[in-house]
């Protein structure tokens, strides 16, 4: 059986104390940022959110957009990023409320390709 020792006690709560002095000097810092965002009116301004990128294999995408729509509906998405597109020069496609950016199969055939939707209330730019 295993003593305790003094030291090891006092070692441990004041180890305790630190972490304790840390949460409280956190919650202090949050409840202030809390009470100015009140004060301000600025909830908005601080409302942090998750960006929902998916990824989809559309094996023809002019053939699956109904498909894609509903997916896009369903999950909330905000970046998709699409491959197997088979789009060609001649190959128009839109989904209202997203931007597309795509490249075509290097011989214009429909075949691969890729291609991006974005959000439109998503700031981006094209490099």
């Amino acid at each position: 059986m295993k003593t305790i020792n003094e030291e090891d006690v006092n070692q441990k709560t004041n180890v305790f104390k630190a972490i304790t002095e840390t949460i409280v000097a956190l919650m202090n810092q949050l409840l202030t940022m809390t009470q100015n965002v009140n004060r301000f009116n600025l909830k908005n301004a601080l409302t942090f959110t998750a960006l929902k990128i998916g990824v989809w294999n559309a094996n023809g995408l002019s053939n699956h957009s109904e498909e894609l729509k509903i997916f896009i509906k369903i999950h909330h998405m905000d970046v998709l990023l699409i491959s197997e597109t088979h789009f060609t020069s001649k190959s128009y496609f839109r989904i209202p409320g997203y931007n597309m950016h795509h490249t075509n199969h290097p011989d214009n055939k429909a075949r691969g390709g890729s291609a991006m939707l974005i959000r439109s209330d998503i700031k981006h730019h094209v490099l």
